[in-house]
């Protein structure tokens, strides 16, 4: 059995909460420090691997805790 890869989920809610923000991926990018491809890789690409201090900042910038952003 192989084990669930939840990292694909924490696209979706990055998405999900900055759209219900009404946040740009420019904005967001400029708000955390990062370019808006960092931003649209977390949302689209599984295989990315962010810091967790680049993650800490996402949240912070969207109001949430890191809970929130990698619950699945």
């Amino acid at each position: 059995m192989r084990p669930r890869n939840h990292r694909p989920r924490v696209g979706t809610n990055l998405r999900r909460l900055r759209i219900k923000a009404g946040i740009t991926q420019e904005n967001l990018a400029r708000q955390v420090g990062v370019t808006t491809h960092t931003i649209w890789r977390l949302e689209n690409d599984p295989a990315a691997n962010p810091r967790l201090q680049t993650l800490r900042d996402v949240a912070k910038a969207l109001g949430v805790t890191i809970y929130v952003l990698l619950e699945t």
